[in-house]
């Protein structure tokens, strides 16, 4: 009797220790980028099958000498048909500097170094095409800066409204604004984009 009841036990024992998997991990997602080109949907490239490895980043630097240090924001997006080979189809460029408080800022310079600009490049066409903002009413609206925690850099959400002009024919232009900009963390040399 004694027996079956050891065995009684152990059954309850072995049928109340379920299983159970832990927790699965979720990723926290601190940038994005989306755009609408000519009101069409335009996302950079996720590789892998990894939503939180994306073709774009976002780089914070310092141009100027000296005590009069200038922050630019500098944001590149790509478009892949196939990542692993580096076929492109397009690549976004936007490059804004002055940028330290909540405000509008123009973004209509040549593209050069230390100047304010937006570039679309299409790989696309039969010939490469690039467009510029230069001489536009282009513009970035920062919404939101956002102290980056245990670093001197600051991540921001924005909002770009922009006409590029194609660099060969000023007749050919193309229609830009950003469903999604935002950087809490800026991540220069990669395409991580999660936590």
């Amino acid at each position: 009797m004694t027996r079956f009841y050891l065995v009684f036990i152990l059954i309850i024992l072995f049928i109340s220790c379920e299983k159970t998997d832990p927790a699965p991990s979720e990723n926290l997602v601190v940038n994005s980028l989306g755009l609408t080109i000519q009101n069409s949907t335009w996302t950079p490239s996720v590789i892998d099958g990894d939503s939180c490895q994306q073709t774009f980043n976002c780089e914070l630097f310092f141009a100027g000498n000296g005590t009069t240090q200038t922050p630019f924001y500098r944001v590149k997006a790509t478009q892949f048909e196939d990542y692993h080979l580096n076929l492109k189809k397009s690549d976004f460029r936007l490059q804004v500097g002055g940028v330290d408080k909540e405000t509008t800022y123009s973004v209509s310079d040549a593209v050069e170094d230390f100047s304010s600009y937006a570039m679309y490049i299409d790989y696309e066409s039969n010939e490469k095409k690039i467009y510029t903002s230069e001489g536009s009413n282009s513009t970035l609206e920062i919404l939101k800066m956002f102290p980056i925690e245990n670093s001197q850099l600051i991540g921001f959400e924005g909002q770009f409204i922009g006409t590029l002009y194609n660099t060969e024919n000023v007749n050919d232009s193309i229609q830009i604004k950003s469903k999604s900009l935002k950087f809490l963390q800026t991540n220069r040399h990669d395409y991580q984009q999660c936590l």
